[in-house]
């Protein structure tokens, strides 16, 4: 039998993600940024790299490269990002920021810190050196 405890850790984890997930939509929607909490890591992580396979993405944003394909080919339908052979692999394709993927970047980064602020507001330092520490440990047990 699951313990209580088991199962309010799970629950809480759960609503919390919904939760965060809700913010960041109706945040981006509400500000007109045609995103949604789905495609901006893989866009933030182009941002910083700027060409990298879905294997790649897959690997920076702690996905399956599989779960990726649909979104890429939505980001590509609103020209966020195009996909080029790789010259290295000719198997193998490269995921590129376009200048209106950058724009969007840009024009959403700033919602996405004021949310982020929001998410720590009232928690010391301690607290989030804590939090880190277990979900480190989480995705140890995990991995």
């Amino acid at each position: 039998m699951i313990s209580k405890g088991f199962k309010l850790i799970g629950r809480e984890m759960d609503i919390t993600v919904k939760s965060v997930r809700k913010m960041y939509n109706s945040t981006f929607s509400e500000n007109n940024v045609d995103l949604n909490i789905d495609q901006w890591p893989i866009l933030a992580v182009l941002y910083d790299y700027n060409s990298l396979t879905q294997v790649e993405i897959a690997e920076h944003i702690r996905r399956f490269p599989q779960s990726l394909s649909a979104t890429i080919k939505l980001l590509i339908k609103k020209d966020y990002v195009v996909k080029e052979k790789s010259k290295e692999d000719m198997r193998s394709y490269n995921i590129l920021l376009t200048k209106h993927g950058r724009e969007i970047v840009e024009t959403a980064f700033p919602y996405v810190k004021k949310l982020r602020e929001k998410q720590w507001e009232n928690l010391s330092e301690e607290d989030y050196v804590k939090f880190f520490s277990i979900i480190e440990q989480i995705r140890n047990n995990v991995n």
